[in-house]
């Protein structure tokens, strides 16, 4: 009905007793005065309850109805100002409002449609548009159109008079998405974009910036369709709604939207998309080189897109400087065999590495199930921000979560340092076409960022080319252009950020047998300013815990028993000195010290391993007061058995046959090397 019937925008009205009114015949506002207000011997139109209602309908002041009006009654404004109706809909290249962007906006206003392409128009162009519009009609705008434009367009207003035909379809019982209501209330798109839904959209963006100018009318004319259909869902809705709610035995619709059809001039579509200047230039993106001379050595980073299955094949990538070798390998061990041989700086796996915090299981009969759920703290964080992100242990994810666990685990059993990646944000920052545009032209992309290898000339996997995109997360790992997200209780997930803030640190781990000097090294390092932390430092303080005796045997003892999960025991570490920028630490014992410590500061943590021969380390052993036998038990605990494995991986290899002095002056060489 026409603004002219409704009574709830007025005070102590509901929808009860404005259907009462309309009972009595009373059905519009000159009704409501002359057999109600008009009675009263000195009733003049100033004093009418309807008086403001006059003035507003008078200046078209919608808003005036707007803050009156509950927002599932808006409808009602749309038919009373029909010319001042915007139906808008927008494109994106997904749907996250904190990675994604717009790409394109179209609008229809009293039966004529217009459009926005990000990179070509003037922001003013849409911003004039929507000036004009007193009322807006979207669907699903209140959770998507509206708060993508106002993060796009700064300091953009939005009519408050907003009609979301998904929630006014839902009143209705019609439930879904745009395409699928349309389907249900028998609206036609043309058959050419039948196929074409919201995912559709961003693969047409992605053919067109990298040459398809086709793909940019199809985009628009796929855009139109939803402004069009958007008007037929309304019509529908209303219907409904006077049907449900009784209003059309008083009333009639006074207007149908879809007699305002836009018309989509395919030949002006045509030629502005033949004649664009596509905003996107492949040689201007991001290049391999820019991550490559922040990292300023030589990178070997494996790939790693894994399935949940051996019985599948895996992708997998290295990535040497910037050439690619890709393959397909089904095993664990052959994939481990594989890593070993590459001697990669970096594993990058695109798989959960972690369980959420509680969980001892990835099945579904763990106890905690119920209590933890089947989400970390890092796909949380991505839900947050507009990313579909799996559950960790969603069933369908659960073998693949305990596959990526023990592949992790078993690396950093051998030094080598493992990221749980997340690639799906990687194609928009270095300005990726998505593989489901074309496989060749996300190759090609690659090739332009600056990849070589022969992935660029033969046919391979996506399987492979998603491994390639990890292997990439690894890159701005190493140059630190990247986010570290979730809680280290769990695991860290790496996402690409070029906005990163780098601050340099320096992180010094000491490893070397008993008696090298690993302390006397540490302790000066800490005389120079130096944040010091120790592992025996965690031992000791949980044995005083336990009132028991801290000294060698049980730190020994204890130290094989923490030893069965060295990661927890390294985070314990990591504890004391989170929040420094210059750090020694003192007592690295297994590779998976080193992996930690170089998972969370990248190419800033330096391992320095010290070495004395065994005269002299018995000599200094017995020095301190113990005796030789107790010297060759104490290197000869089980807990000593990895020390020598750590010479692989050191920064600097210290000779300490010397005196304290030399040992110190080769520190001061060593800190003045990272100056």
């Amino acid at each position: 009905m026409h603004i002219k019937s409704t009574f709830i925008h007025l005070s102590k009205i509901g929808l009860k007793t404005e259907n009462e009114l309309w009972l009595k015949k009373i059905l519009t506002w000159d009704d409501y005065q002359k057999n109600i207000e008009n009675t009263n011997l000195f009733f003049d139109k100033s004093s009418s309850r309807l008086f403001e209602s006059y003035q507003a309908l008078d200046n078209n002041d919608i808003e005036f109805f707007a803050n009156t009006l509950p927002n599932k009654e808006y409808f009602r404004l749309a038919l009373s100002f029909p010319s001042d109706v915007l139906f808008l809909d927008i494109e994106t290249t997904g749907l996250s409002r904190y990675y994604d962007h717009i790409t394109m906006i179209g609008w229809s206003i009293n039966g004529e449609y217009d459009y926005y392409v990000q990179g070509i128009h003037q922001e003013n162009k849409f911003r004039e548009a929507l000036s004009k519009a007193k009322i807006i009609v979207t669907f699903n705008g209140a959770i998507f159109d509206i708060p993508f434009i106002k993060n796009y367009f700064k300091n953009v207003e939005t009519p408050l008079c907003h009609v979301d035909l998904r929630f006014l379809a839902k009143g209705v019982d019609l439930s879904g998405g745009q395409k699928s209501i349309e389907d249900q209330i028998g609206f036609k798109r043309s058959k050419a974009l039948k196929s074409t839904d919201g995912y559709m959209a961003t693969v047409l963006w992605d053919e067109y910036k990298w040459g398809k100018k086709s793909s940019l009318e199809k985009l628009i004319a796929y855009n139109h369709s939803d402004v069009e259909g958007m008007k037929a869902i309304l019509d529908f809705c209303i219907k409904k709604i006077y049907i449900k709610n009784g209003y059309r035995k008083h009333f009639k619709i006074p207007f149908k939207f879809t007699s305002l059809k836009a018309k989509l001039n395919r030949k002006q579509i045509k030629d502005f998309a033949q004649s664009s200047k596509i905003p996107f230039d492949p040689m201007a993106a991001l290049k391999y080189k820019e991550l490559a001379t922040k990292i300023n050595r030589n990178i070997q980073i494996v790939g790693v897109d894994l399935t949940g299955s051996e019985e599948r094949p895996t992708g997998v990538a290295l990535l040497r400087n910037n050439k690619v070798e890709t393959l397909q390998i089904n095993t664990d061990d052959d994939m481990i065999d594989y890593i070993i041989k590459s001697k990669p700086d970096l594993v990058s796996i695109d798989s959960p590495l972690s369980l959420p915090f509680g969980r001892i299981s990835v099945f579904d009969d763990d106890p905690g199930r119920d209590e933890f759920g089947i989400l970390r703290i890092c796909e949380r964080v991505l839900k947050k921000r507009g990313v579909n992100a799996y559950p960790t242990l969603l069933p369908s994810m659960q073998k693949l979560t305990k596959r990526g666990i023990e592949l992790a685990e078993r690396l950093r059993k051998l030094g080598i340092p493992v990221i749980e990646s997340y690639p799906g944000v990687v194609q928009d920052i270095i300005g990726l076409p998505r593989k489901q545009a074309s496989l060749k032209l996300l190759k090609k992309g690659l090739g332009k960022f600056g990849l070589t290898g022969e992935f660029l000339k033969k046919d391979v996997s996506h399987d492979e080319i998603d491994a390639i995109t990890s292997a990439i997360v690894g890159l701005f790992f190493l140059s630190y252009d990247y986010e570290a997200i979730g809680d280290l209780r769990e695991n860290l997930m790496i996402i690409p950020d070029l906005d990163a803030k780098r601050k340099v640190k320096k992180v010094f781990g000491i490893s070397g047998q008993i008696a090298v000097g690993k302390t006397t090294a540490a302790n000066f390092l800490k005389e120079q300013g130096f944040k010091y932390t120790r592992y025996s430092l965690v031992l000791e303080n949980i044995l005083e815990r336990e009132n028991k005796e801290i000294n060698r045997e049980n730190l020994q003892a204890l130290g094989l028993e923490m030893s069965k999960n060295q990661i927890e025991f390294s985070k314990k570490v990591y504890e004391n000195i989170a929040e420094y920028d210059n750090i020694v630490i003192d007592g690295l014992r297994h590779p998976e010290d080193y992996t930690f410590f170089f998972e969370q500061y990248g190419y800033d943590f330096k391992l320095i391993h010290i070495v004395s021969d065994d005269t002299t380390k018995e000599k200094r052993y017995v020095n301190e007061g113990h005796t030789t036998k107790e010297y060759k038990r104490a290197v000869t605990n089980k807990v000593e058995s990895d020390v020598p494995e750590l010479k692989k991986y050191a920064y600097t290899i210290l000779d300490n046959n010397g005196t304290i002095e030399e040992l110190k002056h080769k520190i001061v060489d060593l800190i003045k090397e990272e100056n």
